[in-house]
């Protein structure tokens, strides 16, 4: 029963917060590279805001009544810090997810999860 599933661009939305939240953890660790990880952070954050942004209105939600998905994510103490390549690796995951799903939608959400999937693209073979 579809109507009993989560939106498929929720999961979409979490793996942007999380590419993004990583891309800034690593702004801290590399900051010969802060230009290009903030850029990949401020994208991934207007990715998961698009995609939020669609999940309520699919949902009939109205702009004054939505919350904002934004979290902050911290390091456990002790637990390994992020790498750039673990960051590449991520960013190769969301491009692929977002293309698969892509294909089976149609009309704007898939528009949207192409574009995503293209900036993941540019933000893995440019950026880093």
């Amino acid at each position: 029963d579809a109507e009993s599933e989560p939106d498929p661009l929720l999961a979409q939305a979490a793996s942007a917060r999380r590419d993004a939240a990583t891309a800034r953890a690593l702004t801290a660790l590399y900051p010969d590279r802060a230009g290009a990880l903030s850029v990949i952070a401020d994208e991934r954050t207007a990715h998961a805001d698009a995609l939020d942004a669609d999940v309520a209105r699919m949902a009939g939600i109205t702009a004054d009544t939505t919350t904002s998905g934004t979290s902050s994510t911290t390091s456990a103490p002790g637990a390994e810090q992020p790498t750039v390549e673990q960051l590449r690796e991520m960013l190769v995951r969301s491009q692929r997810s977002a293309a698969d799903l892509a294909r089976t939608l149609t009309g704007y959400r898939a528009g949207l999860l192409s574009s995503i999937s293209a900036a993941c693209g540019v933000q893995t073979e440019v950026l880093l």
